[in-house]
């Protein structure tokens, strides 16, 4: 009787498991000439206490990965820059959407709520 190998497991499957136990950052890069966001992801560290020995992780950093679990999707820039608002400071919402937006298809819905969000920008900005 011939045996069957258990089906692959789908890219959908295999990016819920990634994502499981998964924190994510936003930075912004608000430059003059150009805005860009990145999303990075990294193994909740209490999660990582919690199922590894002490002396595997022991004075280890988390390892940051980009965005999602290929790493393909986590940056993106829109243009002009942020300093072409300078005379009208209350575009900065609307400048900034569709980064956040972008950002928002990357992080899981489920951790909205708590990833950060980091907007940097030089002292001429």
């Amino acid at each position: 009787m011939e045996q069957r190998r258990p089906a692959a497991p789908s890219s959908a499957e295999l990016d819920r498991e990634w994502q499981q136990h998964r924190k994510y950052g936003i930075i912004i890069d608000a430059g003059s000439s150009g805005s860009r966001v990145q999303v990075y992801s990294w193994k909740d560290h209490k999660y990582v206490q919690d199922t590894h020995l002490l002396r595997d992780i022991k004075g280890k950093l988390p390892t940051v990965e980009r965005g999602d679990r290929l790493g393909l999707k986590w940056t993106t820039k829109i243009e002009p820059g942020i300093s072409s608002l300078a005379n009208q400071p209350e575009g900065v919402d609307e400048h900034l959407k569709p980064l956040l937006d972008f950002a928002m298809e990357v992080v899981p819905e489920d951790q909205h709520s708590e990833t950060p969000i980091f907007l940097m920008a030089t002292a001429g900005m």
